[in-house]
């Protein structure tokens, strides 16, 4: 599991990845308020350095302030702004017209998954729509200061409430936006050390039973040597 660190006041958070040959690397992580998209770059010293931090965003075409999450802004969403404020895209919407399918034309519905539908096991990300349906979902039920949800919510009814979206990517989306469940935060060291005790009982058991069996010899010897030697 990646490592998240979430700095107080600031608008992204830090996760330690892995890179090429296993090396841990830091890289800073946002979330567009827009839309909710999500966007990693790889940064040394987020904690010191925001201005430079801004310009490896920047040059990603991304609006960025370290402290306002409200002005973080994908460059999808910069250019509907951009489009919107000219008036350019309600005259394209008039103006554009709707194709009819001719034979042989591949048309694609957007359905909601009936209940009991498996989906498919390599998605991987979520649409433009199902990340706002969950971040819409997470803003109603996720307590970010406390770290939990509302009662009777959870990932995986966020998951279903969104229609289908898989558990693993909520929570990843909840992970980076809202931060982590206080519970997984305070069971993680606690199941770290019961696991690293449960190590060394094991140890200690085969050293007992190495003891154990060493002296089961030794009894055997001594009885041996007592009937060789007629010592009663």
């Amino acid at each position: 599991m990646a490592r998240q660190i979430r700095h107080g006041g600031l608008s992204y958070a830090i996760k330690s990845r892995p890179v090429a040959g296993g090396e841990m690397r830091p890289f800073a992580c946002v979330v567009c308020h827009a839309c909710a998209v999500v966007k990693e770059v790889l940064f040394n010293c987020p904690a010191k350095k925001p201005d430079r931090l801004a310009e490896r965003f920047q040059d990603e075409g991304w609006e960025f302030d370290a402290f306002n999450a409200n002005r973080i802004t994908c460059p999808d969403c910069l250019a509907r702004r951009a489009a919107a404020r000219r008036g350019e895209s309600g005259r394209a919407a008039k103006s554009r017209p709707v194709p009819t399918p001719s034979e042989g034309t591949v048309v694609t519905l957007h359905l909601k998954p009936e209940a009991g539908t498996v989906l498919p096991p390599n998605k991987t990300e979520l649409t433009v729509e199902e990340r706002s349906r969950v971040r819409d979902l997470l803003l109603g039920t996720f307590d970010e200061k406390a770290g939990q949800y509302s009662e009777g919510w959870s990932d995986l009814r966020v998951a279903d409430e969104a229609e289908g979206v898989p558990p693993k990517l909520v929570a990843d989306l909840r992970e980076i936006a809202f931060g982590p469940l206080r519970a997984v935060v305070e069971l993680e060291p606690l199941q770290a050390r019961l696991g690293a005790v449960d190590g060394r009982v094991e140890t200690l058991l085969r050293e007992l039973a190495g003891i154990q069996d060493e002296q089961a010899k030794l009894r055997a010897s001594i009885a041996d040597a007592t009937k060789r030697l007629g010592v009663r």
